[in-house]
C-alpha cells in the first residue's frame, strides 16, 4: 500500500493517466455550449444495457438488490428529467439536433471521480477490481438501474424536445461547436 502521495502517483497505471486525460478533454469541450444530433445518444446508451445483462449473468444479484433497483430506477428517472428539464437544452428546428448549453458540471464530476479514486486506492490496501468481487453483486444491479433510469429519461426528453420544443433561435446557434 503506498504511504505517500508520490508513490500513490507512481504505482497508478499509466492507463488511468490517460483516461483521465481523455474524459478532462471531453469534459472541458462541454463547458461551451455546442449542437449535437440525437442519433450517437441512442447507440451511446446500449453499452449501459449489455453491461447490465453481463453482470446480472456473472455476478447474480441478491434479492435485496433486485429490491432496491425499482425505486434507483424511478429515482434515476426523476433526476435525468430534472436535471435535462433544468439544464436548458433547446432542439433545433426541423433538425434531429439539439443545442446543449455549456456547463462545467461534468468537468466537476470528472475531476472529483478521479480524485475519489485516487483517495480510495491509496486509503484502501484493496484495489478496485476486489472489491467489485466482494461487493459488486449487490452494487452493481442497483448502480446500473439508477443509470439506466437517468439515460432512458434523458432520451425521451430529448424525443419530447424535437417534437414539441422549445426552438433555439438563430441568436442561440452563434458560437456553437
Amino acid at each position: 500500500m503506498p504511504h505517500t502521495v508520490w508513490s500513490m502517483i507512481a504505482t497508478t497505471p499509466w492507463w488511468i493517466y490517460l483516461v483521465f486525460f481523455c474524459a478532462i478533454r471531453i469534459s472541458f469541450l462541454i463547458t461551451k455550449p455546442r449542437v449535437l444530433n440525437i442519433k450517437p445518444f441512442y447507440m451511446a446508451s446500449l453499452p449501459l444495457f449489455v453491461f447490465a445483462i453481463l453482470a446480472c449473468y456473472f455476478l447474480p444479484p441478491s434479492k435485496q438488490a433486485w429490491l432496491i433497483s425499482l425505486p434507483l430506477l424511478m429515482g434515476g428517472s426523476l433526476f435525468g428529467f430534472i436535471r435535462s428539464k433544468w439544464h436548458g437544452i433547446k432542439a433545433i428546428a426541423n433538425k434531429p439536433q439539439l443545442l446543449f448549453p455549456g456547463s462545467k458540471f461534468m468537468f466537476i464530476i470528472v475531476v472529483g471521480l478521479f480524485i475519489a479514486r485516487q483517495y480510495f486506492a491509496f486509503y484502501s490496501s484493496r484495489s478496485v477490481f476486489d472489491w467489485m468481487q466482494a461487493y459488486g453483486h449487490d452494487i452493481l444491479l442497483p448502480l446500473y438501474a439508477f443509470s439506466i433510469g437517468i439515460i432512458l429519461s434523458q432520451l425521451f426528453y430529448f424525443r419530447h424536445l424535437i417534437q414539441y420544443g422549445p426552438y433555439a433561435t438563430q441568436d442561440d446557434l452563434k458560437g456553437t461547436t
